[in-house]
């Protein structure tokens, strides 16, 4: 007893009375130290383990959860990872999941909303070369949770990795469970990128991240999949969306589970079966990355991809014609062929397409060569592509005879497919459906994400904040979509949320950004004064003008008459700077025009950069009438825009002396993005 009051007044010396020090490094060390206090009184005294943890988790987590508690304390994500992997080990350890599942008598605002559409995607294995990094940071942070279910999954596909069918396949075998444990005994990567290994591990990671969700949250898988109103998945993940939608309990979780595995099993294999693999060849003068049978093409729109694909292919047999596999945005997209034609249409996009960056700002856009990227993809097989028909039907054959069957009567909510963007509900051959998905159909990824009023998106990975969940963000960019990152613990000022969004009880914190519609749209107001109706934009409450201007242009707006009309008329104008080649002249033309407009008006001044003899008179002179108290309200940039750090410095200097606005006009896209 008198060890058990010891190990007590340490844990409260050490622990909870001192984590409100202000210095929040402090702070974090010390919220660390007392969840490994925990842990280490369990181990010596577990009354007093327990006791402790109860008095924690009643201080801190009560009436939030550990991720958002870790959150909010700006934990990194090292720290997140080993005070959740500490946490979850005490709760364990103490036995209270239970107390703690009666405590929370609600779901987070996400799943308890009904104002909420939510949408479930999970990535395809898409050349993440590092997926083991995930899979064993999973395990180790929710290990109490996952730990069974890894182990028995694990045993599952090192067995049927070793039909002498795919021996050629495996030639290090598929011992996930070892190679979590023991990092140091992880084959090369050549290896384990290669799509029969990586596919089924991809997959039970993101089964893993499923269970982790319902269990923390303290409900059933069924309960979890009837909180979305739609799930989906980009190639391989498809499977993963079936296993959320179908599984009704943890028996039935684990029973699809097999079977979604044992169809990623035989995605990789039957492909490779029929392309093995082979040495690289050499690479060409013009090449930068070993070729394979998959390249990612950027930039360019479908219709010019597609023209392209066409004008290859035409007079080729169908074995060596490459295919649009995957359309993943509206410029970016993926082609599949047998490796040697894919080198042959990169050199057909190369002749036809700028593929070096080069500056084509002064090539007249009549002229210019649309611009394009090219990457090959980690993936050894030609997928999304009718020249995998052979190897799909022999896969095919393979889960009928190993009862990996599925039944999309069984499916508890909607799952939409990428081949149409259909819901695949009341298929009644499923297996056979989503071989042929991962294997020869195209995927439509915009098509297979859409979903009337949808409000979130909740990205069961891999990848983190660079996984599909991006990819998601970028189609719904502008349409106030929320996309939360099931894998990310922190978001590192992503426009993707982290974890913790999945665990906040008040929707205040959750709710989706505006969209560019509500910010930006134009709307008609009406004036109380006048009661006469406007167009209201930021345009025009920064001016107090309609929002139509006339842009500054030698010579047409040069004329101090003509200038000061259209302000007469209530507009706004751009005082031309071209022609004034001296203060004098400008200031005189400024006096003109003060002199023609209504008391109250003010003056913007075109000036142009890129030209230094009129920009160092027309720039000082500007500062110095603003300075005078000549009414200068805005400047803009023609022709061009300086460099960041020089922008930075003129908008600074200007909005000092009283400046309202500042205007630039980029000539390129890339200056656009400055």
């Amino acid at each position: 007893m008198a060890d058990a009051q010891s190990l007590y007044v340490q844990f409260k010396h050490a622990g909870l009375e001192q984590v409100d020090d202000g210095d929040d490094n402090n702070k974090i060390n010390q919220f660390l130290e007392t969840l490994e206090f925990i842990n280490y009184a369990w181990n010596k005294h577990a009354a007093v383990g327990v006791a402790a943890f109860k008095a924690f988790d009643n201080q801190f987590v009560v009436k939030q959860n550990i991720h958002t508690v870790l959150s909010d304390l700006d934990f990194s994500n090292e720290q997140m990872q080993e005070a959740l992997q500490l946490y979850y080990r005490a709760r364990h350890s103490c036995s209270v999941a239970d107390e703690a599942r009666a405590r929370v008598s609600e779901l987070p605002a996400l799943f308890a909303s009904a104002d909420f559409r939510r949408l479930a995607v999970f990535a395809g294995q898409g050349g993440m070369d590092n997926y083991m990094d995930e899979t064993r940071s999973v395990f180790a942070v929710y290990r109490p949770l996952v730990e069974d279910f890894v182990r028995e999954m694990a045993e599952f596909i090192k067995q049927e990795a070793q039909a002498p069918l795919f021996a050629s396949l495996y030639q290090y075998g598929l011992d996930v469970m070892h190679w979590i444990e023991y990092p140091e005994d992880t084959p090369e990567q050549s290896y384990m990128i290669s799509v029969p290994v990586c596919l089924p591990i991809v997959g039970m990671t993101q089964l893993m991240q499923i269970m982790v969700l319902y269990k923390s949250l303290g409900i059933s898988p069924a309960e979890l999949a009837d909180k979305f109103d739609l799930a989906t998945g980009h190639s391989q993940g498809i499977v993963s969306a079936v296993v959320l939608s179908m599984a009704t309990d943890e028996e039935s979780f684990y029973r699809v589970s097999k079977k979604a595995l044992g169809l990623w099993i035989l995605t990789g294999t039957f492909p490779q079966l029929d392309y093995p693999l082979v040495d690289p060849p050499p690479l060409e003068a013009d090449e930068s990355a070993v070729p394979t049978p998959m390249v990612a093409v950027l930039k360019l729109t479908r219709t010019q991809l597609q023209t392209q694909i066409d004008r290859f292919n035409e007079g080729r047999n169908n074995d060596t014609k490459v295919h649009l596999s995957l359309i993943n945005g509206p410029r970016m997209h993926v082609v599949s062929g047998v490796t040697s034609s894919l080198r042959q249409f990169i050199k057909l996009l190369t002749t036809n397409f700028d593929t070096t960056g080069s500056d084509q700002t002064r090539v007249p856009y009549s002229q210019r060569k649309p611009r394009v990227a090219v990457k090959y993809l980690s993936i050894n097989g030609p997928y999304h592509s009718i020249l995998l028909e052979h190897a799909c039907a022999g896969a095919c054959t393979y889960a009928e005879e190993h009862e990996w069957l599925l039944d999309g009567h069984q499916l508890r909510r909607p799952v939409k497919t990428y081949e149409d963007g259909r819901n695949i509900q009341g298929i009644s051959n499923l297996s056979q459906y989503l071989l042929r998905c991962m294997m020869v159909f195209r995927v439509d990824w915009p098509a297979a994400v859409e979903l009337p009023g949808l409000t979130h998106v909740v990205d069961f990975g891999p990848g983190g904040t660079s996984g599909i969940g991006s990819i998601v963000q970028r189609i719904y960019e502008g349409r106030g979509i929320a996309v939360v990152c099931a894998g990310a613990f922190v978001s590192y000022g992503s426009p993707m949320r982290a974890k913790a969004d999945l665990y906040r009880f008040h929707v205040d914190d959750i709710l989706p950004p505006k969209s560019w519609v509500e910010e930006f749209a134009p709307r008609l107001v009406r004036c109380i004064g006048g009661n006469s109706l406007h167009i209201d934009t930021p345009m025009s409450r920064l001016l107090g003008r309609p929002p139509v201007m006339v842009a500054g242009m030698t010579p047409s707006t040069v004329s101090a008459e003509f200038v000061s009309a259209v302000i007469n008329a209530g507009y706004h104008i751009e005082l031309s700077g071209g022609g004034h080649f001296s203060e004098p002249m400008l200031r005189d033309k400024v006096d003109k025009i003060l002199k023609l407009v209504e008391a109250g008006s003010s003056i913007t001044v075109n000036s142009i950069y890129v030209n230094p003899f009129l920009w160092n008179i027309q720039y000082p002179a500007l500062q110095a009438m603003r300075r005078e108290g000549i009414p200068m309200e805005g400047l803009c940039i023609g022709a061009g825009v300086p460099s960041f750090d020089v922008c930075n410095d003129i908008i600074a200097h200007i909005r000092e002396i009283g400046f309202r606005h500042i205007g630039l006009k980029p000539g390129s896209v890339s200056t656009i993005r400055l």
